[in-house]
């Protein structure tokens, strides 16, 4: 991969915060001309395929419940087979072919639990003849990272169809132009622009964003955890945090090291994801450290490193960590 410099990196940062940002306003920040700042972001396109699109509130698209599963085969089937099976599911929104402890990740978008459950025992049988042993967990807080949704859950939504329009539009191309938006919904530019407006008002975006398709770290590690709890997890969950996750160097990353965690229960109480140059230093910096870390809980871990996405996008990203983490705990007054 060609070289990507410093000046790149920062816009590259800022495209993944408000994949919306003028150039005017790049130009501003960092005091580049726009010509220069429209070459960066266009080399930036072409170096790392750049998708712009949005992370969308999910309750605001009727959804009230995100599983993550990990599938492990007695027979692997074959990608086609799995692809076939899956494309059409609105409730399968990312699949991705996986090498480890488990050979398929799932994220499943249900808007009821009956909704999943019944979808889940469909693949169960839909992957008999494999061998299927399927552990799926409930999402309790998206700490970093979202699902990128498609087209079919926001088209089945209740939303007002115009929003729908716009939603379908942005979410393929979210730094398109309001007036060739317009253009693609077939309404005139200003009572589009009203509409646009309204999005964040209505709490149906939460962030105009940017996904890296093509990454230069192409070891992305998926894991699972669960742990007993033993006095003082907390300062330990902070050192872990402060030491891989929210270290940041002199200069800006490619990307983060940490795409996703989630807090989640079920088959297990934590789901994350990171990047990596190799599967060695994946494990060493991330599976090692965590297990060494915590050992006084006695951390169960099964991972998978991600070798073909075959639905949906991964979303790898360019943000500030520590700024965008969500620290939330839950609050134990019901113990």
């Amino acid at each position: 991969m060609e070289e990507i410099n410093t000046m790149e990196r920062k816009i590259l940062r800022e495209l993944c915060v408000n994949s919306r940002i003028p150039l005017s306003e790049i130009s501003k920040k960092f005091g580049i001309p726009r010509y220069i700042a429209s070459k960066y972001i266009k080399d930036l396109e072409k170096k790392l395929g750049l998708h712009y699109t949005l992370e969308l509130y999910p309750e605001a698209l009727g959804v009230t419940t995100i599983h993550t599963i990990r599938i492990k085969f007695q027979k692997m089937p074959t990608e086609a087979y799995v692809l076939e099976s899956l494309k059409d599911s609105r409730i399968a929104q990312f699949v991705a072919i996986t090498d480890g402890d488990f050979d398929l990740l799932i994220f499943a978008i249900a808007r009821s639990t009956k909704e999943y459950a019944q979808w889940e025992l469909a693949i169960q049988l839909k992957f008999a003849e494999y061998g299927i042993y399927l552990r799926p967990s409930e999402v309790t807080i998206t700490r970093l990272g979202f699902v990128p949704f498609d087209k079919s859950l926001i088209a089945t939504s209740s939303i007002e169809d115009v929003y729908k329009k716009i939603i379908e539009v942005l979410n393929e191309n979210s730094r398109i132009s309001v007036r060739d938006l317009s253009k693609r919904i077939g309404m005139k530019e200003s009572i589009t622009r009203y509409y646009f407006l309204n999005l964040k008002k209505m709490e149906l975006v939460k962030r105009f964003t940017t996904i890296i398709t093509n990454p230069p770290l192409k070891s992305n590690m998926a894991y699972f955890e669960s742990h007993s709890i033993k006095p003082g997890i907390m300062e330990r969950i902070l050192t872990e945090r402060k030491a891989v996750y929210f270290k940041q160097g002199p200069e800006i990353d490619l990307v983060n090291r940490l795409q996703v965690m989630w807090s989640i229960t079920g088959s297990d109480q934590t789901f994350t994801i990171v990047s990596y140059s190799d599967e060695k230093t994946a494990i060493k910096e991330s599976i090692d450290f965590h297990k060494e870390v915590f050992k006084k809980d006695q951390p169960v871990i099964l991972y998978g490193f991600i070798k073909k996405v075959v639905k949906g996008y991964l979303p790898i990203r360019n943000l500030d960590v520590e700024k965008y983490f969500d620290t939330s705990a839950w609050p134990t007054e019901l113990i």
